[in-house]
């Protein structure tokens, strides 16, 4: 590696050289905001004559003779050639005058090669897939052919317009100013990822997506980046709809059954790289196969089976992104036609899958009803298909069952909730203020419908309208129907499965007396509006009894899973917590006995401070400078000496630091809830398990998700 301080034009200018932005870099992406804030820095250095202004650092490594890759730095290339070219059209087209500079000399030095034969080589800066025509066609004054909505073309119009009203030569002279650091790799010498990987870039920050593809296809020659690019990556991105990096975490989970910190998701990725014998190839063949199963999730009605369809379709729409690891293993299970190295022989077909399906939603919106916390659901999805078959006597035959049998074993806040929990749900639940009460409202309307309605779409173009029977204002009418307990009443059923409806006559019925409105229901054609039909007055007794009638209905179409299968081990499912959980549990009294970190290490534990100092000693061996942020929290750690006074009771955690443990249980959940909110870990990367069978003495409180 050689580093040296250059100015810029000097670093761009020469004969035949070429900069090549390789495929697996993003696209040019600096908005007006980055443009605008170079262009204000260039006026400065002309308003006060500064000299050798530092513009950052460009990252180089050579492939061959007068031809380099950009590693890092292409954005700021890219726009100082932008403003260049517009410098240079604003001269050549009369706009402006410059006396200081000639314009050919900018476009011949510092845009094109002059005596290049070959287009590929005629532009100085060549520019990654997207953004190589725009370029092109404006160097080469062909501006019909830009895409004018492209950030090439919307900086560069930028900077014209600025320019015009400024003095050329001084803004000229300032370009002349630019000192960058020039820090040139040698190929097959330096590792560029690590470099990469090191660098404090003045631009806009990477996502993990763009770090894993520079990791993929970086070290490679640029026919082999062309090509992957093309045939695998470009396809990648397209499928999960340019939702990357959501993706990758997604198949990283399902391949380690540890869910990876959004923030971690590229050192997550090279771990899982560096512990496989493929080779990049095989990597991206591998990614591009899944992601075709996760364009299904994305776009269930591009399923062939319209029923499996559909189930996928539910799933969005409950927006259970967490099943999304469990639900790629599901679609590659299913795959008849995947590679036959695959990592195993299992194969589904569509009953099993549609069966699957149709128990995973009924899972997760009956704990919706119930109201059951959600956070438990990552890890309980995590690890559910792996659960499934390491079942000893697992079979192809046997996947559902034994998936039903597993979900319906588990307990607290992981539990399948049975029929009389929903019933005494659905009775006070307040459904009207349900994020998927036109989901929820639309399933018990079409059930068993052959004339199905889209109550949704019919909703959404406000051409029908959810009702309240008992009216949101009561007149003195609906007091006296309801009797001496009208607040009460009022109160607890407003917003009840019980006392809504579906009509396109919502204005008209607003709060009139149920005689009048039932006029109304008479005429109407939706199932929700039948049983209103036969009776004579709305009670709170009769307002009870419609809630029975339709919540039959729901545990029609949501069911309890039924399965005959018996495990071989009988014994409850050791389900791990995380921190997640501590908010809505109550772990007094548990006995620990294993806790799990960050990147899937199990560590075995024999109490709660044991779990509390092994947990804080993780975090410190990962990185130290943790330490501080514990204290500033307010948590006593440090010296044996500090900590140790009082009834304070110290225990060393690593290298002569001690904390105190004189705490229950949940007050050392609370810390460390605290401790890794603080340093950016995700509550979900420090899990628990506790001792077999102890979960059933486990309280839930009342406290919902917020």
């Amino acid at each position: 590696m050689k580093a040296s301080e250059k100015l810029l034009l000097r670093f761009i200018e020469g004969n035949d050289k070429n900069f090549i932005i390789p495929v697996y870099q993003r696209n040019y992406d600096w908005g007006k905001k980055e443009c605008k804030k170079l262009f204000n820095d260039l006026k400065l250095i002309a308003k006060n004559k500064l000299k050798n202004y530092f513009l950052g650092s460009i990252v180089s490594i050579d492939i061959e003779r007068d031809k380099f890759f950009i590693i890092d730095g292409q954005q700021r290339l890219t726009t100082i050639s932008l403003l260049l070219l517009a410098m240079y059209d604003l001269v050549d087209s009369k706009q402006k005058e410059a006396t200081k500079f000639i314009k050919e000399r900018i476009k011949d030095e510092y845009l094109i090669n002059k005596y290049s034969d070959d287009k590929t080589k005629k532009i100085r800066l060549k520019q990654t897939k997207k953004d190589a025509d725009n370029f092109y066609f404006l160097v080469n004054d062909d501006i019909d052919k830009v895409d004018r909505n492209s950030g090439i073309f919307v900086n560069y119009e930028f900077f014209k317009d600025e320019l015009k009203k400024e003095n050329l030569d001084e803004i000229y002279n300032s370009i002349g100013e630019l000192m960058i650091v020039d820090i040139e790799l040698k190929k097959e010498v330096d590792d560029p990822q690590l470099i990469f990987e090191s660098l404090n870039s003045t631009g806009l920050a990477l996502t993990e997506a763009d770090k894993i593809r520079n990791f993929i296809l970086m070290n490679e020659t640029e026919e082999k980046q062309e090509q992957y690019y093309e045939t695998y990556w470009k396809k990648i991105e397209e499928n999960v709809a340019f939702k990357t990096d959501k993706f990758i975490r997604d198949f990283l989970t399902y391949k380690t059954r540890n869910i990876p910190n959004i923030r971690e998701v590229y050192f997550n990725f090279k771990n899982y790289d560096s512990n496989k014998d493929t080779d990049k190839e095989g990597l991206l063949k591998e990614l591009l196969r899944f992601s075709k199963y996760y364009r299904f999730i994305l776009h269930p009605a591009e399923f062939p089976d319209k029923k499996i369809s559909e189930l996928l379709k539910e799933i969005q729409t409950l927006e259970v992104s967490v099943f999304n690891p469990a639900l790629l293993e599901l679609l590659k299970d299913h795959d008849k036609n995947r590679p036959k190295d695959d990592d195993d022989d299992v194969v589904i077909d569509d009953t099993q899958l549609k069966e699957i399906l149709q128990t995973v939603i009924d899972y997760v919106f009956r704990r919706s009803i119930c109201d059951v916390p959600t956070n438990a659901l990552n890890n309980i999805f995590a690890s559910l298909i792996s659960d499934v078959k390491k079942e000893k006597d697992f079979s192809n035959e046997q996947y559902a069952e034994i998936l039903k049998h597993i979900l319906i074993k588990k307990g607290s806040s992981r539990r399948f909730p049975k029929d009389n929990e929903v019933k005494e749900s659905l009775l006070i639940k307040n459904v009207f203020r349900m994020k998927n009460k036109q989901y929820f409202l639309t399933k018990l309307e079409n059930h068993k419908n052959k004339e199905p309605v889209d109550i949704e779409n019919l909703i959404e173009k406000k051409k029908i309208q959810i009702e309240h029977i008992m009216p949101q204002t009561l007149t003195a009418k609906w007091k006296k129907d309801l009797g001496e307990d009208w607040e009460t009443i009022y109160s607890q059923y407003l917003h009840t499965l019980g006392n809504l409806t579906l009509t396109g006559y919502n204005p008209e019925l607003s709060n009139k007396s149920f005689q009048d409105k039932k006029k109304w229901f008479e005429d109407s054609r939706f199932y929700f509006n039948k049983y209103l039909t036969r009776i004579e007055k709305f009670t709170e007794k009769e307002l009870k009894e419609r809630t029975k009638h339709l919540t039959e209905r729901f545990l029609e179409i949501w069911k309890y899973p039924q399965t005959s299968y018996v495990s071989d081990h009988e014994t409850e499912q050791n389900d791990f917590y995380t921190l997640e959980d501590i908010e809505e549990i109550d772990f007094t009294g548990k006995n620990i006995v294993s806790l799990s970190v960050y990147g899937g290490k199990e560590i075995e534990v024999n109490k709660w401070n044991d779990f509390y100092v092994k947990a804080i000693k993780f975090l410190l061996e990962f990185d130290r400078g943790y330490l501080e942020k514990i204290r500033e929290l307010g948590i006593e750690i440090g010296s044996k000496e500090k900590v140790g006074r009082g009834r304070r009771r110290p225990e060393e955690v690593i290298d002569g630091i001690y904390i105190n443990v004189n705490f229950v249980s949940n007050r050392m959940l609370k810390h460390l809830g605290q401790i890794v909110d603080a340093i950016g870990f995700g509550r979900s990367d420090i899990k628990f398990q506790i001792e077999k069978g102890s979960d059933k003495k486990i309280k839930v409180s009342n406290k919902k998700t917020k």
